[in-house]
């Protein structure tokens, strides 16, 4: 077994969007891909580690970048960022 079998968010839904594989890890966040419940669309769910969420001031970055991703505008990106939020 390896530890991506052993991921408590696997197959997990958040919203609409259900956890089907996680993609990469970083420092302080994991990103999942994920398929709309409703739609079938696949997209890339970023989610904080839990071990951060006691630590205040890792909150308004991990923001801060979700706002300049939702601010991003290219041909080839449709949204960067639909929804943020806590359990989202």
């Amino acid at each position: 077994m390896t530890p991506r079998d052993k991921d408590p968010l696997l197959n997990l839904t958040l919203q609409s969007y259900r956890l089907t594989e996680l993609l990469a890890s970083g420092a302080v966040a994991d990103v999942y891909k994920a398929q709309d419940v409703y739609t079938a669309q696949f997209y890339a769910i970023k989610v904080m580690q839990a071990r951060w969420l006691p630590f205040p001031h890792i909150m308004p970055r991990f923001e801060s970048e979700a706002q300049l991703l939702f601010d991003l505008v290219h041909r080839y990106v449709s949204r960067a960022v639909r929804q943020l939020g806590e359990n989202v």
